[in-house]
């Protein structure tokens, strides 16, 4: 059993390789494997091993300084998502670990959302009294990810500095900051396909 909720929606949904931001997703499946590349955003997986039954999720606004902005409600929302539907496909609380990645610096010169999204993450887990096995947080370098949900396996590649760039770049365009777009004409894909990063 696999399957991933949208933010937007939070409708259940066909299960699949790619964990986009502000998603969920959730499997039994011990080969099951899915990808992300992350750069200010922040991934939580979590998973209970004596269950096998695990998940992530992809963290993609900053914690606001005003702690009832709704911004920073949607990033507990996610973590709480995670939770209950890993607790839903049959895992116990009281079993569950978690690793944590991301939140690069990627744009030198403005405040590091990055560093804060890590801090929000590890400081929910604390909080929760879930254990965090294993984190790799901040640099400046992007990251792709292969995880195994459902045992908390996980495999990271550091991206080149120019697919970083565009990573970074992509966010900014994301999040709405009035930022300079990448002047380039080459993709995102392309630039991570060159860099020998396969995005699943």
């Amino acid at each position: 059993m696999s399957f991933r909720s949208s933010a937007v929606s939070g409708r259940r949904l066909k299960s699949s390789t790619h964990v986009s931001q502000g998603e969920v997703f959730i499997t039994r499946d011990l080969n099951c494997q899915v990808g992300m590349v992350l750069g200010s955003c922040v991934a939580a997986v979590m998973w209970d091993p004596e269950r096998s039954v695990g998940g992530v999720n992809h963290l993609l606004l900053p914690p606001p300084s005003d702690p009832q902005d709704p911004a920073l409600g949607a990033q507990v929302n996610l973590m709480e998502r995670l939770i209950n539907g890993i607790l839903a496909a049959g895992g116990r609380r009281g079993s569950l670990h978690a690793k944590v990645f991301g939140g690069a610096r990627m744009i030198s010169g403005l405040s590091d959302a990055g560093l804060r999204n890590g801090a929000f993450v590890t400081m929910f887990l604390a909080d929760e009294g879930i254990p965090c096995n294993g984190k790799s947080l901040g640099g400046d370098m992007a990251r792709r990810l292969r995880v195994w949900p459902a045992t908390g396996k996980v495999m990271q590649r550091r991206l080149l500095a120019q697919a970083t760039h565009v990573v970074g770049h992509e966010e900014v365009k994301v999040t709405g900051l009035n930022r300079p777009e990448n002047g380039g004409h080459v993709t995102h894909n392309e630039l991570l396909r060159r860099s020998g990063v396969e995005l699943l």
